[in-house]
This record gives structure tokens, sequence and C-alpha cells, in this order.
């Protein structure tokens, strides 16, 4: 594709929790990323990758549009 992007994708992937919140560590997320990095990429969209983030700082990402 020679257009300009379509739009912005941002990827947050959270591999690890705190204890509190028991949930466990996500192992291999990192190869959805890379699909999900390449699906979007394909169709045109600018990726940003964002990870382990807390609730508030994926809040601010979406919030900014960055």
């Amino acid at each position: 594709m020679t257009s300009d992007k379509r739009g912005l994708c941002v990827i947050i992937n959270n591999e690890y929790f705190t204890p509190t919140s028991r949930l466990n560590w996500r192992r291999r997320s990192d190869l959805d990323v890379l699909k999900l990095q390449q699906v979007f990429s394909t169709l045109g969209f600018d990726v940003q990758l964002r990870v382990n983030q807390t609730a508030d700082m994926a809040v601010q990402t979406v919030a900014k549009g960055l």
C-alpha cells in the first residue's frame, strides 16, 4: 500500500501482573503481539506497542492518543 496510514493501532501487551491481581504470567504473548503487528501493519495502520502498562498508564495512553 502506498497511501497514507489508515490510522493508529495501539497494542498493549501485559505479560506480568501484580501478585494481588491473582493473574498469571502470560507466557508467549509476544507471539500474539507479532501477529497483530503484522496484520495491522499490512492493513496500513501505524502500530504502536506498549508493554506491561498499569491501568492508569493505559488510560493515559488512550487519552493522549499515545
